[in-house]
C-alpha cells in the first residue's frame, strides 16, 4: 500500500526516477482501504522502454485492500502532454493481484499475478512483464527482510509512521478492528 519506494528500489526495473511526488489521495470504506497516486511526466522505465515505450509517461496507481490480505493495484500509463483528442503512443492498464497469508510470526507466503489490457496475444511481452515483475519482488524481498532484521534487534523500538505508511496503518488498523470483533463474537457464543 505504499509504492513511494518504487523510483528508489526499482529504479532497475519497473521505477520512474521523478516518480518522487505524487498527488496522493487516500480513502477507507467499511471493507477497503483504497490510495490513488497520481504521477505526471515520468521517465519510461526499464520495463516501459524494454516495450518500446521512450516518450515521458502519465501514471495513475489504484492500490487497494480489502481484508483479510489481498491487494489490487490497477497502474494506468499513458502518454503525457496529449492534446484533447489526438492519439496517445501508450495507453496502458496493469493489474497486479497480490493474497498474503502468514507462515510464522516474523514471514508470509505472498501470491501474485499479474495481467494487462494491451498485447493480450504477445507470448514474448508477457513472458518479459513476468519476469520484470519477479525481479522487481525479488528486489522487495531484499529490503523486507533487511527490514526484518531490524525489528527482529530491536523487537520493543517504537514504530515510526510517515506519510507514506497511511495505507498500510489503515489497512492494519482494519484487519485488527475486523479480529478484535471476531473475538468477541466468538467470547459471546462460547458463553
Amino acid at each position: 500500500m505504499d509504492l513511494s519506494h518504487v523510483a528508489f528500489l526499482h529504479i532497475k526495473t519497473i521505477g520512474s526516477v521523478e516518480d518522487t511526488d505524487p498527488d496522493l489521495t487516500w480513502e477507507r470504506g467499511p471493507n477497503f482501504v483504497r490510495g490513488t497516486r497520481v504521477a505526471p511526466n515520468l521517465s519510461a522505465s526499464p520495463r516501459m522502454r524494454n516495450e518500446g515505450i521512450t516518450c515521458k509517461v502519465d501514471q495513475i496507481k489504484v492500490m487497494t485492500y480489502t481484508p483479510p490480505a489481498n491487494v489490487v493495484i490497477d497502474i494506468s500509463t499513458t502518454e503525457s502532454g496529449i492534446a484533447p483528442g489526438a492519439m496517445s503512443q501508450v495507453d496502458h492498464r496493469l493489474f497486479i493481484l497480490g493474497s498474503m497469508t502468514p507462515e510464522t510470526e516474523a514471514t508470509c507466503h505472498y501470491f501474485w499475478a499479474v495481467s494487462r489490457n494491451y498485447k493480450l496475444n504477445d507470448g514474448e511481452l508477457t513472458a518479459s512483464i513476468h519476469q520484470q515483475v519477479v525481479t522487481a519482488f525479488h528486489e522487495d524481498e531484499d529490503m523486507l527482510e533487511a527490514e526484518q532484521r531490524i525489528i527482529d534487534f530491536a523487537p520493543s523500538a517504537p514504530q515510526v509512521d510517515v506519510i507514506g505508511d497511511a495505507g498500510g496503518l489503515q489497512s492494519r488498523r482494519m484487519l485488527d478492528g475486523m479480529i478484535v470483533a471476531e473475538n468477541r463474537e466468538q467470547s459471546e457464543a462460547a458463553e
